[in-house]
């Protein structure tokens, strides 16, 4: 079982995530401008979740699409979200993902 969670803590947001397995990860900064546009964290099987400038984060627990036809991966539609500026963006991707998560 997964927990989840995101604080603000002095004006920065913290996410948070434990795992029920140990998987090695990558944590990638992704610059624009000379300033961090966003945090991917990246498993061993290209699960990808994190958290952008705008405080906007998606934490990848248990996501598989539905019905099981080909969609864009969990991973692609992390990406997609944490481009966005507005939480009401985000979730029109995720809402219109065809991703069931948990």
């Amino acid at each position: 079982m997964y927990t989840l969670g995101t604080k603000k803590i002095s004006g920065h947001f913290y996410l948070f995530k434990n795992r029920d397995r140990e998987y090695c990860v990558d944590t990638k900064v992704v610059r624009e401008k000379g300033r961090v546009k966003k945090l991917l964290i990246i498993d061993q099987k290209g699960h990808c979740e994190g958290i952008n400038e705008y405080g906007i984060g998606f934490i990848e627990a248990t996501l598989q699409p539905f019905p099981r036809t080909r969609h864009k991966t969990p991973s692609q539609i992390a990406r997609k979200v944490l481009d966005q500026k507005k939480i009401e963006d985000a979730l029109k991707i995720i809402e219109k993902s065809n991703t069931s998560c948990n």
